[in-house]
């Protein structure tokens, strides 16, 4: 996003009656001392540590980073995190601190035949890309991949190793961006068209944070795709939220909060936001306006993970309730649902 269009953003939001003075209910959320908890970095100092799985069944190595609160901890509630495309590991890291500061582990896993080595050195990187979003099989191995990814954990909490003491494998979500919120649902239960076969929820998974959703744009009804998830979701996306490469445009990301009515599920549409904001790739022309986002990102994120990983009921009602919208302020809008009841902010 340009900086000029980010400016003019926050100087609309400080009209008035906007948005960002109150809520479009007629309702006004002031700053709370809850809200503290999670728009800072946790009290713990941060470690990180690179390895490569390798999944023998498919003779496929499986690079991976991991963040995790250094020192003593008990078992921790366990984040599986799957870049966009053309990523690595290395992606969203500015997410994998953040949660780790607050008492999560967090797990990277890099995606061969997606990754960054599909543009790297190419003539033309963004057709590279295209080509690698629109061969299928790329969308199969990355659902093996985290599926692997869960096994192995689950793995090392059975036989205790030094990871394994850090693993609570009954507290776990998955988040994703672009192609791997798409993976992320796979997991959680959505069918997509691309997918050769029907996905069953993966029962491990407790919830998920899906960020800019690509969508099977044109189908008429998406309910079916979407029917057996029945898992929380945190959906962010942005006004400018549309795909450099697939056919997804930003009005179309509400898609999959529009479609799951198994369990609670908030939208978080940022103004101004576009496709890479969530990526944590800071460029040049947009600096000044990903930091703004991105420390909502976190602090949101954070929360709904404290929420519904660490089983912290009051803190789940509060978010649907309107404290979603406390946190993001004037950076963009909420609409949550939760038992068929349905939000707005």
């Amino acid at each position: 996003m340009h900086p000029a269009k980010f400016l003019g953003w926050l100087a609309l939001l400080a009209l008035p009656g906007s948005l960002a003075a109150g809520s479009s209910n007629g309702l006004s959320f002031q700053t709370s001392d809850r809200i503290l908890e999670f728009t800072r970095p946790g009290p713990r100092p941060v470690a990180t540590e690179t390895a490569v799985w390798v999944d023998t069944a498919r003779q496929r190595p499986v690079p991976l980073k991991l963040y995790y609160p250094a020192g003593d901890e008990p078992p921790l509630p366990v984040i599986v995190y799957s870049h966009g495309l053309g990523g690595s590991r290395e992606g969203c890291a500015y997410l994998g601190h953040f949660w780790a500061s607050h008492g999560f582990l967090s797990v990277h896993p890099q995606h061969h035949g997606s990754d960054e080595q599909v543009w790297r050195g190419k003539l033309r990187p963004r057709a590279a890309i295209k080509a690698s979003f629109d061969d299928p099989q790329n969308l199969v191995d990355r659902v093996a991949d985290l599926r692997f990814v869960l096994d192995s954990l689950e793995s090392h909490a059975a036989r205790q190793t030094p990871l394994g003491r850090r693993i609570d494998n009954s507290r776990i979500g998955i988040a994703g961006h672009a192609f791997g919120a798409l993976a992320a649902l796979v997991i959680a239960g959505q069918s997509p068209p691309q997918l050769p076969y029907h996905s069953a929820p993966d029962t491990r998974v407790k919830g998920v944070l899906a960020l800019s959703s690509p969508v099977s744009v044109g189908r008429p009804d998406h309910a079916a795709e979407y029917a057996a998830i029945r898992v929380p979701v945190l959906h962010m996306t942005g006004t400018d939220d549309d795909s450099p490469v697939g056919p997804t445009r930003a009005a179309d990301r509400r898609v999959p909060y529009d479609s799951i009515h198994g369990a609670d599920q908030i939208l978080v549409t940022f103004f101004g936001a576009d496709h890479l904001t969530f990526s944590g790739h800071l460029r040049r022309r947009a600096s000044q306006a990903d930091p703004y986002y991105q420390r909502r990102i976190e602090a949101a994120s954070t929360a709904f993970w404290t929420a519904y990983l660490k089983d912290v009921s009051p803190l789940a009602e509060w978010l649907g309730e309107g404290g979603m919208a406390e946190i993001i302020g004037p950076a963009g809008w909420v609409e949550a649902r939760s038992a068929g009841a349905l939000a707005r902010w």
